[in-house]
């Protein structure tokens, strides 16, 4: 009986073994015969895979990557634009994307929002689940496989190898996922440059806080308190959006992550309402904007407290709310007076009138009204600067004004003293002194301000060199390319002149870096840089650095024959370096790939790199040190990733 037993017990643990593996069987089924997506190659320094994601739905909130994964083709949708942003929705998205590689180097996932309330990331290798990671924003920080402020995971790919990558994206406020795929030492160049212009915006906003606070300790006027208060919860809010909060600050608490940014989007409306209170002096001048505002400031208050516990959405839609109304008003109120002939008003009009534009940039890139890229998601960092530099101008001219009029006043009174007691020259020799001091004073807080705004337009003027540079050779980056090669290419198309691009590549580059070391690489990259970058001679033509050891030269109103000979005279002057480094001369070659085409209305200027670069590839292949020519008769118009 018990033998009996034990036997059908064993054929149904049989059973069930055979039927859990025809459910994979028929799992991996699904998975082999669904139609493949586009397969991104990431082999670049950094790839935007944003306009490669599918996307699904998940109706059930409830679906586990297992039962994703075995989703029909069908099921899954494409979206028409290069970035995903669908405005605020709470649903549960599910994104896919698959990509390959051919070398093996160090790569990061980044997913450069740091808002979403809960962010699954799985890496899908030979139909198996070779990695997964769970956070978010409502998730402690230290859950992150990466400490920054947005969501970093590694990845391991190459050898033309394709993984799969699927992400649970979840959240109360915009649904957002620039995802772009980086190599590790290119992903920290950019968060250098990204932390040096944080600091400078940071650095701004403290010192006017340090400056107009210090004004207050001397003066006691509540306008500059208020002021200071809209700079702190101004930055502070900046830095919750961004993430940078949660990551210094606050990075246990998850419960007060997932609330900060609706208290925080809050608190610059409050000291805003009570700073045009005291500024503009509206229950003098205009009674019922200064009775708006009355109303206005207590029910702020109450929504920054509220937000602390009410759901993210609802506090999130309050702030955006109040925060295109009380601006407008604000905006309003500052042409009252600036009709009124107060000068300080215009200050503060313009600063407002910045800071509405920033927002309104923000709210509808938020919405999925506007596409979500660098400008609209730094509009409101940059209004707000804009706006606290002409708030503290404003505070100074009133402060002048005041100053003034009771100069003025003491003029009047001088005068009728001097009429009256006209004998009384001790007094007036007083008046006249104190005169030259308010006058001196005047003059060495008017140099003050111009020594700092020279300084201001210094440090802008250095950043935008720095931006437009490498900063290894010093010629041009590729920021700068990208910007001047559409600049060409639109112009050549009206002008209807030919455009050649060439693309330089030096010969064996690695294996000069792994011989003598980096120091060597980098000397040889600034040689040849420089001297790619000597060989031009017309005003028109323009030398960068493409990334790693790739160069670029555009050549306008070029022809076939003139491209070949440059190209040519820049391989031979390349190849006649010596390149002196620890007392060896070390010598390189490059191959070049010259592409030229006449470009025509609604061609992309995609293909010309792309000719340019095969034509590269040829001649590394052909035994490099040589130049390799194509031309594009007739290009089909494409989508540039550039």
């Amino acid at each position: 009986m018990v033998s009996s037993t034990h036997q059908a017990s064993g054929r149904i643990k049989l059973k069930q073994d055979l039927l859990s593996k025809l459910i994979r069987l028929f799992i991996l089924y699904l998975i082999w015969s669904a139609p493949a997506s586009a397969t991104v190659d990431v082999e670049n320094s950094v790839t935007n895979v944003q306009q490669y994601l599918s996307y699904y739905i998940d109706q059930s909130a409830q679906s586990e990557i297992e039962q994703i994964l075995s989703l029909d083709a069908a099921q899954w949708k494409t979206h028409d634009s290069d970035r995903i942003n669908f405005g605020f929705d709470d649903r549960h998205y599910w994104f896919k994307t698959e990509l390959t590689a051919s070398t093996y180097k160090e790569r990061w996932i980044e997913i450069a929002y740091p808002l979403p309330d809960y962010l699954n990331l799985y890496i899908i290798r030979n139909n198996l689940i070779e990695s997964s990671y769970s956070t978010g924003d409502l998730l402690l920080f230290e859950q992150r496989p990466i400490e920054h402020r947005n969501f970093l995971f590694p990845l391991e790919i190459g050898d033309n190898e394709v993984v799969s990558i699927y992400i649970h994206f979840q959240t109360s406020g915009a649904v957002q996922l620039p995802v772009k795929v980086w190599e590790k030492n290119d992903f920290l160049i950019y968060e250098n440059k990204i932390n040096l212009l944080q600091g400078i915006y940071l650095g701004l906003m403290l010192v006017m806080c340090l400056y107009n606070l210090f004004i207050y300790t001397t003066l006691r006027d509540k306008g500059y308190l208020y002021y200071v208060g809209v700079v702190l919860s101004t930055l502070l809010f900046q830095a919750a959006l961004h993430g940078l909060t949660y990551q210094y600050l606050w990075p246990e608490s998850a419960w007060w992550n997932g609330q900060s940014v609706a208290v925080f989007s809050v608190l610059p409306l409050i000291f805003a309402v009570y700073f045009a209170l005291n500024f503009l002096k509206l229950e003098e001048n205009t009674r019922w904007l200064h009775r708006t505002f009355k109303i206005l400031g207590p029910i702020v208050v109450t929504i920054a407290l509220l937000n602390i516990f009410l759901p993210f959405k609802i506090g999130i839609n309050l702030a955006r709310t109040f925060g295109l109304i009380i601006p407008v008003l604000l905006l309003v109120a500052g042409i009252s007076q600036w009709l009124k002939g107060d000068l300080a008003a215009r200050y503060f009009t313009i600063a407002w009138l910045l800071f509405i534009i920033g927002t309104l940039i923000l709210v509808l890139a938020k919405s999925g009204v506007l596409p979500s890229n660098m400008f609209t998601e730094n509009a409101m960092p940059f209004g707000s600067a804009c706006e606290v530099i002409l708030l503290s101008l404003a505070l100074a001219q009133k402060f002048t004004s005041e100053r003034r009029k009771r100069f003025l006043a003491q003029e009047r009174a001088l005068e009728s003293e001097r009429l009256a007691r006209e004998a009384n020259e001790k007094t007036m020799l007083v008046q006249i002194k104190a005169n030259e001091t308010l006058e001196r004073r005047v003059r060495e807080r008017t140099l003050e301000l111009e020594a700092t705004m020279k300084q201001l337009s210094e440090a802008n003027t250095m950043l935008r060199n720095l931006s437009a540079k490498d900063g290894l050779t010093g010629i041009h980056n590729r920021r700068s390319f990208d910007e001047r090669f559409e600049l060409e290419w639109k112009r050549a198309i009206r002008a209807k002149n030919q455009l050649a691009l060439i693309m330089i590549d030096i010969d064996h580059f690695k294996q000069l870096n792994d011989q003598y070391g980096h120091q060597a690489g980098d000397e040889c990259l600034k040689l040849v840089a420089q001297s790619i970058n000597d060989s031009v001679k017309r005003p028109g033509d323009f030398v960068a650095r493409y990334g790693g050891e790739e160069f670029v030269i555009l050549l306008p109103e070029t022809h076939e024959e003139g491209a070949e000979f440059f190209a040519e005279q820049v391989r031979k002057k390349v190849s006649a370096l010596a390149i002196r480094y620890n007392e060896l001369f070390l010598n390189v070659t490059v191959s070049l790939g010259c592409c030229i085409t006449s470009p025509q209305c609604g061609e992309t200027s995609y293909l010309l790199l792309e000719g340019a670069d095969k034509a590269m590839y040829r001649a590394k292949e052909s035994g490099r040190n040589q130049v390799q020519f194509s031309r594009l008769e007739h290009m089909a118009s494409a989508k540039s990733p550039l």
